[in-house]
């Protein structure tokens, strides 16, 4: 869905419609993180549907078909020093996340 490359430009950051995050090395020509997002936010709907319905059967399958994250946008903070390898995510609830990596490793 979005694409940026971090300030050393030898990082590729990347978002998908599945709601993964992932940095791409330019030199290793590889992934070298990955990220879901999905199974955290599966999870806690489960979770909650135990507490708020524990005589219910918990369809965990259906969560999974219901549970979409997303991510329609990744821009990577340059040239400030304070915020070096800070990146914002723009998920399908309309949040913006701020994560940090240090993408020289």
């Amino acid at each position: 869905m979005s694409v940026d490359f971090m300030p050393n430009d030898q990082q590729i950051l990347t978002t998908s419609m599945d709601g993964e995050i992932s940095m791409f090395s330019v030199k290793r020509q590889e992934r070298v993180f990955h990220y879901e997002t999905r199974p955290g936010m599966i999870n806690a709907e489960k979770e909650l549907r135990e507490r708020t319905r524990p005589d219910d059967d918990i369809d965990l399958e259906q969560i999974k078909k219901e549970t979409s994250n997303i991510m329609y946008a990744c821009h990577t903070v340059k040239r400030n020093s304070e915020y070096d390898g800070v990146y914002l995510i723009g998920d399908e609830q309309g949040d913006i996340g701020m994560y940090k990596m240090d993408y020289n490793k």
